[in-house]
């Protein structure tokens, strides 16, 4: 006698990772970067058999950004659609924010000036190429660290950092314009400048130790990671963040260190440290602390809790991507 197993109607396939069985609401800022939103989708409609865009969102300068953001993402996950997201490293974190929230899967084409979080994924700079990839991507799972409950990409700074990302809005302002070498100028005459030292104790499982610095990062980005010359650090933080602590300082000090980085030479044990952690605790004295968080600046309430998530967000990431079937 033959037997017939039927499959329950109870049971669902699982949903495809290919991007070319998913449909986008694409979200653009009109005001990152020099690509137009009519550049950005000629190149999509070029993808079209594989980059189904259905809807599309531009964000213009004076809109709420944020509640804009907000809603695109509550109608996507509505329609159980992908957010695509063309803009600088600002857009991009903020519809991470609600990627999470949500629970929908993400795309994303770089705009801005350092792209930090795109190029971690494997993107390239160049736009049409940026395309290109995405046409051929699939999701994955990838980390995302967080602080007080804030999810970050990139890093969260204390210290001088803060003030190095104040003075390179003041000093692009004034310039007119946003590019890498104003915002590196910008950073080494605050670098040189400052004088703030932060006193923290810093928590991990393993125990309490005090720390004096003049920066303080938390991050997970290997180009990030690459700018200090933390090489091993790049090949060993995946489902973790790297702690960078750079020590104070003399004006003799912070050459040598700046010298270092030029040219990609580890700095010195009594100069800068690294160490790798899944969660840690700041304490402090004070009752907040200034933090460059992905790029802007906020004060969080102490103490300061940060870990990382291995598997957060379902991101779009090239199929050339090690570890990417």
């Amino acid at each position: 006698m033959t037997s017939h197993i039927q499959a329950s109607p109870y049971l669902k396939p699982a949903p495809s990772l290919d991007i070319c069985d998913h449909q986008f609401v694409v979200v653009i800022n009109s005001g990152s970067g020099t690509g137009t939103p009519e550049a950005i989708m000629e190149r999509l409609a070029e993808h079209a058999d594989t980059i189904k865009v259905k809807q599309k969102a531009i964000l213009r300068s004076g809109d709420n950004i944020e509640k804009r953001i907000s809603k695109i993402f509550t109608y996507a996950s509505r329609k159980k659609m992908g957010v695509l997201a063309a803009g600088g490293d600002g857009t991009i974190n903020l519809c991470v924010k609600y990627a999470l929230k949500y629970d929908v899967p993400m795309a994303m084409l770089a705009q801005g000036t350092f792209n930090l979080f795109a190029r971690h994924h494997g993107l390239s700079v160049d736009p049409a190429t940026q395309v290109a990839q995405l046409a051929d991507s699939r999701i994955k799972k990838v980390p995302i660290c967080w602080i007080n409950g804030l999810p970050f990409t990139t890093s969260a700074a204390f210290g001088i950092y803060p003030d190095v990302i104040d003075d390179r809005e003041h000093y692009q302002k004034r310039a007119g314009f946003r590019s890498r070498t104003t915002a590196m100028l910008a950073g080494v005459l605050t670098f040189f400048r400052h004088e703030k030292r932060l006193r923290v104790a810093v928590e991990t499982p393993e125990g309490i130790r005090k720390v004096k610095a003049i920066l303080l990062m938390a991050t997970q980005n290997r180009p990030q990671l690459q700018n200090f010359g933390c090489e091993k650090e790049m090949d060993q933080v995946d489902g973790r963040f790297a702690l960078i602590t750079v020590k104070p300082l003399d004006w003799k000090g912070k050459l040598r260190l700046l010298m270092k980085g030029s040219v990609k030479q580890l700095p010195q044990q009594e100069e800068f440290e690294t160490s790798l952690h899944q969660s840690l605790t700041l304490h402090s004295s004070h009752s907040s602390l200034k933090c460059a968080l992905d790029g802007e600046v906020i004060e969080l309430a102490t103490p300061v809790h940060m870990h990382a998530q291995p598997r957060a967000l379902s991101l779009f990431v090239p199929n050339h991507i090690d570890g990417n079937p």
